[in-house]
């Protein structure tokens, strides 16, 4: 079991980081673009999209002083690493506890 656990990881973290290094590319193509086009998708985790509208949404709330210390890649990936979060807890049956469905849904 150990080793299926270090190769998932392991899988995952490289996934991951290639994942991120496309987006990246495709988030400054979009600034650049000024298309505005907010449906825009930026990633897909198990079949829940991450749209451009969703990624500003987020983006627009965070203080200014903060977003001098954070990049749009940093926030794109804490995005992605909430929903597989939220996934993995729907799919243990985490949502039924008051706690982590208030936490969920604070989240989404």
């Amino acid at each position: 079991m150990k080793l299926f656990n270090k190769r998932f990881t392991v899988c995952f973290i490289l996934y991951l980081c290639s994942f991120l290094l496309i987006l990246g590319t495709v988030i400054n193509s979009q600034e650049n673009n000024e298309v505005g086009n907010s449906k825009a998708i930026l990633a897909i985790i198990n079949n829940n999209a991450i749209t451009l509208e969703d990624f500003y949404q987020y983006w627009d709330v965070i203080p200014d002083q903060y977003k001098a210390q954070l990049n749009k890649e940093d926030l794109l990936e804490q995005l992605i690493i909430q929903t597989l979060l939220v996934q993995r807890a729907n799919e243990i049956n985490l949502n039924n506890s008051p706690e982590v469905a208030f936490q969920i849904k604070n989240t989404t």
